[in-house]
């Protein structure tokens, strides 16, 4: 029980941190376009 409880939050840490890549992405992706704009 113990192991897969374990697992459990592994996975949803691993689905949390592939969000968050993905949201800083986006971000990176946004602030150039701003910044190619601006320039």
């Amino acid at each position: 029980m113990r192991k897969l409880e374990k697992l459990e939050k592994l996975e949803k840490l691993g689905a949390f941190q592939t969000v968050l890549l993905f949201l800083f992405i986006s971000l990176v992706r946004l602030l150039l376009k701003v910044h190619l704009i601006c320039t």
